[in-house]
């Protein structure tokens, strides 16, 4: 029997699964993030074969059996990236059975199939991706931390710092996230957050 493997990697966590050829869940794994542009290749891979090796132990399945391999990553929506990560697997046992796009494509085919649709991955980062009628696909946003990402993880964060040091300088509105700040990360003053 032929198996499949599949894998949602994200700037936090990368969840994996083992599947048959009938589509049975056989294995899950996680591991830490896989964001490509934020760890870089070494660690990608590291943390690539750690989860393929928790899946075929768990699934105790032979790697000879797995016939293709999808890393759905967050960074890695640029060709030339998905040309880097495939070559990181040569000379592994899954040489020739990955490929390699963004994962924003697989919450995409995973909500909508076949279908038009638009989804929106709010988590570590953020993008906005979509597929029309003619299955043409576009993107808005999906920059990193420092270019865009709104309405993710970071950036909400980030923004409610902001407005409790503006709060603090007395040059922004008066906002409770100030002591919610201080009390989250057991600060004594929100002069300590630098360090952090």
């Amino acid at each position: 029997m032929s198996f499949f493997i599949g894998v949602d990697g994200g700037g936090t966590k990368t969840e994996l699964v083992l599947v048959d050829a009938e589509g049975n869940l056989i294995a899950k794994a996680k591991v830490s993030s896989t964001n490509y542009q934020a760890v870089g290749g070494n660690r990608l891979k590291q943390e690539m074969l750690n989860g393929f090796q928790k899946l075929l132990k768990t699934g105790n399945v032979d790697v000879k059996r797995v016939r293709f391999i999808f890393l759905g990553l967050a960074g890695a929506g640029r060709k030339s990236d998905q040309i880097e990560i495939k070559k990181l697997f040569d000379k592994t046992p899954y040489q020739g059975k990955i490929y390699v796009d963004n994962d924003a494509i697989i919450a995409l085919a995973g909500a909508f199939g076949t279908r038009p649709g638009i989804i929106i991955i709010s988590g570590t980062g953020s993008i906005c991706f979509g597929k029309n009628n003619e299955g043409k696909l576009e993107r808005s946003g999906g920059w990193g931390y420092l270019l865009g990402d709104e309405g993710s993880g970071y950036f909400i964060g980030r923004s409610a710092i902001i407005a409790a040091l503006k709060d603090f300088d007395g040059r922004g509105d008066r906002t409770r996230l100030l002591q919610e700040i201080i009390s989250h990360f057991q600060l004594k003053s929100i002069e300590e957050i630098i360090p952090l």
